[in-house]
């Protein structure tokens, strides 16, 4: 066991961080937290520039794809592949979500991040 004391005190400090954040009780988002500055609907769509704007998500990620298929990074080009399709996939669910922000479809908003988080 002295041998492994870091790892079992890393694991500890995990565990009991889930534990502790298992027994809190949820945080609820503030509603006032969908009103967006621009709430104008365009060619039927609400909150316009607000959805329109994923689209830089989207050539961000589709560009960093092509980039990573033709050249293959030598260092990490898995890490570099996921980064952008999580910047790709931010454009669908931020686009989502602003279509019609409430606390239901901002995980759609969120989740995606956590995948270019990873990469």
């Amino acid at each position: 066991m002295k041998k492994y004391w870091r790892e079992s005190l890393l694991l500890l400090i995990v565990l009991a961080s889930f534990v502790g954040m298992m027994l809190q009780e949820p945080m609820h988002q503030s509603l006032a937290y969908h009103n967006f500055a621009d709430q104008r609907p365009w060619l039927g769509i609400p909150n316009f520039l607000n959805v329109a704007s994923n689209l830089l998500f989207l050539f961000v990620g589709v560009v960093g794809l092509i980039f990573c298929r033709q050249s293959r990074p030598a260092e990490a080009p898995w890490s570099w592949t996921i980064f952008f399709v999580g910047v790709a996939v931010v454009a669908l669910g931020s686009g989502y979500y602003h279509w019609g922000p409430s606390s239901g479809t901002l995980v759609w908003d969120r989740l995606p991040m956590t995948i270019g988080f990873m990469g």
